[in-house]
């Protein structure tokens, strides 16, 4: 897909709500498949979040530590088959 041109995007490790989820669960969630997406070459990560459920602090959809390394996304949005809300 990379080759082709598209945009490889993180939707979470188990696609579990952000919202009902602690800081560091969500942390876990969002570093784990970046951290497998950037195994795969992938350096620059958009986000959507599981079910449009952004976790309580937002700010964790931007950058976060966990685990010493930095994690930084380079855009939030929503997808699904109302995105426009």
């Amino acid at each position: 897909l990379v080759s082709w041109g598209s945009e490889i995007g993180n939707h979470t490790l188990h696609h579990k709500d952000l919202k009902k989820l602690t800081e560091d669960q969500v942390k876990e969630e969002i570093a784990g498949l970046s951290d497998l997406l950037q195994k795969h070459g992938i350096t620059k990560i958009h986000f959507a979040p599981p079910y449009g459920s952004y976790p309580t602090n937002r700010e964790l959809v931007k950058e976060f530590e966990y685990k010493g390394k930095t994690y930084k996304l380079e855009s939030s949005v929503l997808a699904g088959s109302a995105p426009y809300y």
